[in-house]
């Protein structure tokens, strides 16, 4: 369940890259045996596979060295060459087979004990996370590649301070690629969000400009336009002036061709300006009818000739702040965001009960319009229903093709999705209720905190928690129908709520969530 309440959290995301590289099967082999034994205790089966990586590889060594230098032995002279050939091949072959050995058998047990025993079904298997980060919760995840991912990370109550974006690969977490640590000294990424504490990381996005790392201040740029596990490759700025945006997590970002960027802040204004974010960036707000004061400044006389307009915040949210708050085109023509979404304010709260759908700008931020939702799956008037529309909105293929999420624990029937194909008409466009599981019309046990779907628009899944368990669902037609898949996941320890989740493809996917939970899958179709 969320906590109803404004806040600004982080997200860090990590990858490592690693593929285990034998000298021989017998280290490999050894080293795995090791991890069972141990159950997971990487120090101790590192131990176990060395010895075994070692044994076998100075045997090998022995006896190649010894074979390689009496033959060379012979050749010159066969009694001195065959016992100096002997000796010098077996030290060499030893202390080669001793080193690859050891590196192989270390490899391989480590990476087994980083596993063993955190498996759940269709190929499904969790990542450790360091020690000083294991009750964070990951709100982000971005790859590149099957090898190549990045997570953002929010800290908890006994974390190291601070989020963490780490980089991530098949077989664990790997180095730090951005810290959110304040630390007082200048020259953190804290100070270049005019920030007198700790940063944290509540996602990760895409623009044209690169991968995108949403902090829990909008005063932060972080973008890279290479390798996003190359913590050098990761460049960071101040957005604007003198820290001059809202302060707020970032809700979205984009910018188009012509370097032409919009902005926003969850619950506050949306910014357009005509050059990237920096520290010279001059914004402009351009949509916030509930801000104080409203844009535009006529919000209240426009909205009385045309009750279509949107007259929420710019966002809905809580804790932990949903994934896709905001929808932003590419070219920067549609921008989607909630009506009716949770803690979501309006301009006319006393006189009408919330209008659940979405808001969308066909004119680039300049004016949003309500899209409505019809055949809600609960009663719309029902008062004890205080937020009935979604949480977020997610395109997939085009800006079209669009989806609504919503889910609240404690507000019956209120975890749906809805789906439309002609977004881009803005007002006009048409939404419809996707088939839910059995039982979801009437839960009061189940948040959805993201939705997020393969680059083929046909695969795609929602994550979240029904009673703090993990809530895995999947569509394999659109997201027209959706199917409860939790149950492949529940076999990895300590997993529960779920907050976010990437598709490289219809099978490699990742989600992440409470208690440093980040696990991954390539036969999700299976």
């Amino acid at each position: 369940m969320r906590m109803k309440m404004l806040a600004a959290i982080t997200a860090a995301f990590a990858l490592a890259a690693c593929s285990g590289s034998s000298d021989s099967s017998s280290s490999s082999t050894s080293g795995s045996t090791g991890t069972t034994t141990s159950t997971g205790n990487t120090t101790s089966t590192t131990t176990a596979g060395t010895t075994a990586g070692t044994t076998a590889g100075t045997t090998a060594g022995t006896t190649a060295g010894t074979t390689a230098g009496t033959t060379a032995g012979t050749t010159s002279t066969t009694t001195a060459g065959t016992t100096a050939g002997t000796t010098a091949g077996t030290t060499a072959g030893t202390t080669a087979g001793t080193t690859a050995g050891t590196t192989a058998g270390t490899t391989a047990s480590t990476t087994s004990g980083t596993t063993a025993g955190n498996t759940g079904g269709q190929g499904w298997h969790a990542f450790d996370m360091p020690l000083a980060q294991q009750d964070s919760d990951v709100r982000g995840v971005y790859c590149s590649a099957a090898d190549k991912c990045v997570i953002a990370t929010v800290p908890g109550a006994d974390s190291d301070p601070g989020g963490r974006v780490f980089a991530l690969s098949p077989s664990g977490i790997g180095a730090t690629v951005l810290d959110g640590t304040y630390t007082g000294n200048g020259g953190d990424l804290p100070t270049l969000a005019y920030q007198l504490g700790d940063i944290a990381f509540i996602g990760v996005g895409l623009t044209h400009a690169g991968v995108v790392v949403h902090p829990d201040n909008d005063n932060l740029y972080l973008v890279n336009s290479g390798d996003i596990t190359d913590p050098t490759a990761w460049q960071a700025s101040s957005s604007a002036p003198n820290g001059s945006l809202d302060n707020a997590p970032l809700a979205g970002l984009k910018g188009d061709a012509n370097n032409h960027f919009i902005m926003g802040g969850e619950f506050g204004y949306l910014f357009s300006s005509t050059s990237a974010p920096a520290a010279g960036t001059a914004w402009t707000k351009v949509w916030g009818p509930t801000a104080v004061p409203p844009v535009p400044a006529d919000f209240d006389t426009e909205y009385a000739n045309d009750s279509t307009l949107c007259n929420s915040d710019l966002t809905a949210g809580g804790i932990p702040e949903p994934g896709h708050m905001l929808y932003i085109a590419d070219d920067l023509s549609v921008i989607i965001g909630p009506s009716g979404g949770l803690n979501q304010n309006y301009t006319d709260m006393q006189s009408q009960l919330p209008r659940a759908g979405v808001c969308i700008s066909t004119d680039q931020g300049q004016h949003f319009h309500l899209a409505p939702f019809n055949n809600l799956p609960f009663d719309p008037t029902d008062s004890s229903i205080s937020s009935p529309g979604p949480l977020g909105v997610v395109c997939t293929t085009d800006k079209d093709h669009c989806y609504a999420y919503s889910g609240e624990a404690d507000q019956p029937g209120t975890a749906y999705v809805y789906y439309s194909s002609n977004a881009s008409q803005g007002a006009s466009s048409t939404w419809t209720l996707a088939t839910m599981p059995s039982g979801f019309a009437t839960s009061d046990s189940i948040d959805i905190y993201d939705l997020f779907f393969a680059p083929d628009g046909t695969h795609g899944w929602a994550v979240g928690d029904n009673g703090h368990a993990p809530l895995l669902l999947r569509t394999t037609d659109s997201g027209h129908t959706w199917t409860d898949v939790s149950s492949t996941v529940t076999g990895i320890n300590g997993i529960a709520d779920l907050y976010s989740g990437f598709a490289l493809d219809a099978d490699h996917i990742w989600v992440g969530g409470r208690y440093a939970i980040i696990a991954a899958t390539d036969t999700a179709q299976q």
